[in-house]
């Protein structure tokens, strides 16, 4: 009765095991050559935190997160690793790291203020329909009113 549990586990854990073999193979055909250095154990601890910040029940928000993050680390806060003048005097900030120290304590304040993550459960379709529903309800309102 019910659903077969030994044999589900084992398709998800096959199936995801044939995912991982083709992105490692793409990977592979990327880069011409796979090396340890390239895997450091700080890889692991950023997929952790996009996963953490986009909310562990989501895949969109994992999406989501993960275009932020690197959004976030190289491009928007780049300009904060050049030494930077004002006039002759040297801002004693900006300098090389000062990013990740940034970049940290915007992850703090994510964390601190949305605990279930940017999309905490929910999946991008759910707040479109949650958008939508209301939108629609809003019109209703406006034309009970008239």
């Amino acid at each position: 009765m019910g659903i077969n549990l030994a044999s589900h586990k084992r398709m998800s854990f096959i199936i995801s095991s044939f995912f991982a073999g083709i992105s490692g193979a793409m990977l592979a055909m990327y880069q011409a050559s796979v090396q340890a250095t390239t895997f450091k154990s700080s890889m692991t601890y950023e997929i952790l935190l996009i996963v953490v910040i986009g909310g562990i029940g989501s895949i969109s928000g994992s999406c989501i997160a993960s275009f932020l993050y690197v959004a976030a680390s190289e491009w928007w806060l780049r300009f904060l690793d050049t030494e930077t003048y004002i006039g002759a005097f040297k801002v004693p900030f900006l300098r090389t790291g000062f990013r990740m120290v940034v970049f940290s304590i915007i992850i703090m304040i994510v964390v601190l203020f949305f605990r279930r993550g940017l999309m905490g459960d929910r999946e991008l379709s759910d707040v479109a329909r949650s958008l939508r529903a209301r939108l629609s309800g809003k019109s209703k309102k406006k034309e009970a009113a008239k």
